[in-house]
């Protein structure tokens, strides 16, 4: 900086606590929920900062009959939206 010019902050409002940007704003995400640790854990981090989650689980013809993203997404208390891709997968 040169002599007699001042510095100024700039904060990049996003990364802002979403606490701090007032009650008008709420920050939603959407989340990938396998029902596995790392995907609770990182749902469970983002609803510490007071962000709204909605959880997508992707389920095809491999997957199991185990139901393990609804029962995170319940002891989460997110709702879940699973989606199915069991013909379409196979035309790929």
């Amino acid at each position: 900086m040169g002599e007699g010019q001042e510095t100024q902050e700039v904060i990049f409002e996003p990364f802002l606590n979403p606490l701090q940007r007032g009650p008008a704003m709420t920050t939603r995400a959407v989340a990938l929920l396998s029902g596995g640790l790392d995907s609770m854990l990182a749902i469970r981090a983002m609803q510490d900062q007071g962000i709204e989650i909605e959880a997508v689980n992707l389920q095809t013809m491999f997957s199991c009959c185990k139901n393990t993203a609804a029962q995170a997404a319940d002891r989460l208390n997110v709702p879940l939206t699973v989606l199915r891709q069991e013909d379409d997968y196979l035309d790929i």
